[in-house]
């Protein structure tokens, strides 16, 4: 959360407690399949709200629309689904009877969907387990380890493939991430590039792009 409204939620909260209510929190989540490592189950889920955007212009009106007479004419607004937004992921490690061992959490800035897919990979190695989703051009990680975190969110580049490339803004069209074997995952999609270098490459090209990620 940001910083203002992360205080607002502690606040309503030691409200809640010194009043001896119960907290309750409201969340959707996106609950993925278990993964299963030696002793432990660990969850991964993400949390998202539907937004909504209103439309409004003059007009006769319908029967879906509440109307209201302003001034010289009809005023009509409507609410439009405006897709789904991610807030956070949230991992869980739990023993073979089902009881909560640990949790911990990674934000998610700037993804809007309007299909509700998953994002947020987690790759396991020894004790660690990476936590990983790609925006634009940039792959976003934070490394964990049960309640601490041992990296926090760090953001990589997709790689490009000659000097000099660069992606134009809003020119990389992610299309998936995929875990293929072990801590091995490929990103793929489309993206605008644009070489000012003067090599011998097209100074700009639409290309279809697989990047292979690994964490050890």
């Amino acid at each position: 959360m940001r910083a203002g409204r992360e205080k607002r939620v502690r606040n309503r909260i030691e409200r809640r407690k010194i009043k001896g209510k119960r907290i309750k929190f409201n969340y959707r989540f996106l609950v993925h399949s278990l993964i299963e490592y030696e002793d432990q189950y660990v969850l991964l889920g993400e949390a998202f709200y539907p937004k909504y955007r209103n439309i409004s212009g003059t007009g006769g009106g319908n029967f879906f629309n509440p109307v209201a007479t302003v001034n010289r004419g009809l005023y009509s607004s409507s609410l439009v689904f405006d897709g789904y937004r991610y807030t956070h992921a949230v991992v869980l490690g739990f023993n073979k009877s089902g009881d909560l061992l640990w949790d911990n959490s990674f934000e998610i800035n700037d993804i809007v969907s309007f299909e509700l897919e998953q994002f947020v990979h987690a790759s396991k190695s020894g004790d660690n387990i990476a936590l990983l989703y790609v925006y634009d051009n940039q792959i976003r990680s934070k490394v964990i380890m049960e309640n601490d975190v041992v990296e926090g969110k760090e953001l990589l580049d997709v790689a490009l493939k000659y000097d000099g490339d660069e992606t134009t803004e809003g020119g990389t069209n992610l299309i998936g991430l995929n875990k293929w074997y072990g801590n091995t995952f490929f990103i793929y999609g489309t993206q605008t590039v644009r070489n000012a270098s003067g090599a011998a490459v097209v100074p700009k090209r639409d290309v279809f792009f697989i990047n292979k990620v690994e964490y050890k």
